[in-house]
């Protein structure tokens, strides 16, 4: 069976910067927060946003660490996650640039539902149990290579037809 993870690392790390900027910040002392490190309190609040994420530079991050009312430990977990937290955004970057320059993306999403379609409409079980096992195989690629973000349709269908 295929184990889907549930969250990207960058999610995690970013879900946890998050949560330190949360506890340290009520919402009293945002906008003072703010004007204290230089930016408005739009970006802190796009900073602080789980679903669309705005990554500051690591020169804000780094005045946010220094200026938070928290321990030195807890500033210091903020900055070790932001880092964390924007090295696991390359990485998903370069890796999806890597699929997308060789077009396999779209040669494996093409692939996966070519075998669903013959699955589904093949008489003959040997043939649909290939297809099947085919299917699996091209969804786990699609889960592990695939950004959901970027190919959130795609990556569903690879979800709900390969578990």
């Amino acid at each position: 069976m295929l184990s889907l993870p549930l969250l990207a690392v960058a999610d995690v790390h970013h879900q946890i910067c998050i949560d330190i900027l949360n506890s340290a910040l009520p919402h009293g002392v945002q906008a003072d927060f703010a004007a204290k490190i230089g930016i408005s309190r739009q970006w802190l609040h796009r900073i602080r946003q789980p679903e669309r994420p705005s990554m500051p530079s690591f020169d804000l991050a780094r005045r946010i660490a220094e200026h938070l009312p928290v321990t030195k430990q807890n500033a210091d977990a903020f900055l070790e996650h932001f880092v964390a937290w924007q090295e696991a955004q390359r990485g998903d970057i370069a890796r999806i640039r890597e699929i997308r320059s060789e077009h396999a993306a779209d040669q494996v999403l093409f692939e996966f539902v070519m075998a669903h379609k013959v699955m589904a409409f093949s008489k003959d079980c040997e043939e649909t149990n290939r297809q099947f096992q085919k299917m699996r195989e091209l969804g786990e690629l699609i889960v592990r290579n695939l950004n959901y973000q970027l190919f959130p349709l795609e990556y569903v269908r690879a979800c709900t037809l390969t578990v």
